[in-house]
């Protein structure tokens, strides 16, 4: 289950898995609970929290840490497919730079033992 943290709601909303009303979200049939998955022109899954939309995968990232991201930091997809939302495809970067960077490495070396540390320790300092 997720949390919408704040986001113009009064308490905190639990929000079911990855569903969508209407239409098959890579192969699953259900019902969202107390919120609405659509999918943008740019790629990406937006979840109804309250008033607001939310990235998908911005919210998975919350609810992982514990607390809404603040302002400049971005999500990563590791796989770089937009719509795999799962925890283990996701990284947080502290900026936009620090992401921008990440991403440079990958395309010029490729994943190398020094990037394959950095994604599976990506969660240790927010333990």
């Amino acid at each position: 289950m997720w949390y919408c943290f704040g986001r113009n709601t009064h308490n905190r909303k639990i929000i079911g898995k990855r569903r969508m009303i209407g239409k098959v979200l890579n192969k699953k049939k259900s019902l969202i609970q107390d919120g609405v998955i659509k999918k943008i022109h740019n790629g990406y899954y937006f979840v109804k929290c309250g008033l607001d939309w939310v990235p998908e995968h911005q919210l998975v990232i919350e609810n992982k840490i514990g607390r809404i991201l603040v302002k400049g930091e971005t999500v990563h997809h590791i796989n770089g497919i937009k719509t795999d939302n799962r925890i283990e495809n996701l990284m947080l970067f502290k900026s936009q730079n620090e992401h921008k960077s990440f991403e440079n490495k990958i395309k010029q070396f490729g994943f190398t033992k020094q990037i394959l540390l950095q994604i599976e320790n990506r969660w240790k300092e927010f333990e």
